[in-house]
């Protein structure tokens, strides 16, 4: 079947998918075009990946580069250190001097989608303590909710967006794409498309998960970890469930969380104002490629 769409004749003999994008690209589509084009045609992986594009569009206008006229006149008070504000909840205020002003819960989950998911939490809170050999809950989720000194349909809340952080850390990219629509996290729609929106990297290739995101996805779990049990964190909480790579990295990112160890037990994290300071853009901080 030939059909017109957008001035560009193009035949199609099945629903356009998510590989197919590219050769609209290759028609100088608009981008509100081909916004709107995924959004009549599109697939869910279609549709993604062009709302992760816009996400990163920036537009300039050509006489901004007029008032540069050398990397001097750029603002000094940016750190490389800033890059791993981008590991950070969205709207958290690292450097503030309240505590409870560093990580509001309404940077991890906002009231409208607690409130959507508060009758599957108010089940979980019913079945506390929850058997270990419950077959619908993974064990981080059994343990962690079991723990709970404060069990709130909050901290249940809370503490399933880090079940599906680690479920995700599971997956390598190459697994991305033989999910079935991207099925993450199947006990709850609202976290499993948090974690497609904000944790996965999409590119003409397919779905990515890139060692930025996996390092992101733990400062959340450090994060949600954190508040969803008094302001402590013990590392052999999370340590059982993800892979030694990045058990390795849970020292350098608990300072990027601002976290620091308790003097009694070094195992164990606490936030304290003011946070621990970042840590510096170094070799030794980024990460190396496996020798082949």
């Amino acid at each position: 079947m030939q059909v017109s769409i957008f001035g560009a004749k193009v035949t199609y003999f099945k629903k356009p998918d998510y590989f197919k994008l590219k050769t609209f690209e290759e028609n100088n589509l608009s981008k509100d075009k081909d916004q709107e084009f995924n959004v009549t045609f599109g697939t869910k992986r279609s549709s993604r990946m062009s709302k992760a594009k816009s996400k990163e569009a920036v537009t300039a206008t050509e006489t901004i580069f007029d008032n540069i006229s050398s990397f001097e006149s750029l603002d000094n008070s940016y750190s490389p250190s800033t890059e791993f504000l981008l590991y950070l909840p969205l709207g958290c205020n690292r450097f503030t001097n309240k505590l409870e002003n560093a990580y509001p819960i309404s940077t991890l989950l906002h009231e409208e989608e607690i409130s959507s998911m508060k009758n599957y939490a108010q089940e979980v809170l019913s079945m506390i303590p929850v058997s270990v050999d419950n077959e619908d809950l993974s064990q981080f989720y059994i343990a962690s909710i079991n723990r709970l000194s404060h069990k709130s349909i909050q901290n249940i809340c809370l503490l399933m967006f880090a079940d599906g952080l680690i479920e995700l850390l599971k997956l390598r990219s190459a697994d991305l794409n033989y999910v079935r629509n991207l099925d993450i996290y199947p006990n709850c729609v609202i976290i499993n498309d948090k974690v497609l929106d904000n944790f996965i990297e999409y590119t003409s290739t397919g779905p990515d998960l890139t060692s930025k995101m996996k390092d992101k996805a733990l400062c959340h779990i450090i994060i949600i970890m954190i508040l969803s049990n008094m302001n402590v964190l013990d590392l052999s909480w999370i340590t059982p469930f993800i892979s030694m790579n990045c058990q390795k990295r849970l020292i350098v990112l608990m300072r990027i969380v601002g976290a620091s160890p308790l003097k009694e037990d070094k195992y164990k994290y606490t936030l304290k104002i003011p946070l621990a300071s970042l840590p510096q853009l170094n070799k030794k901080l980024k990460h190396s490629k496996r020798p082949r």
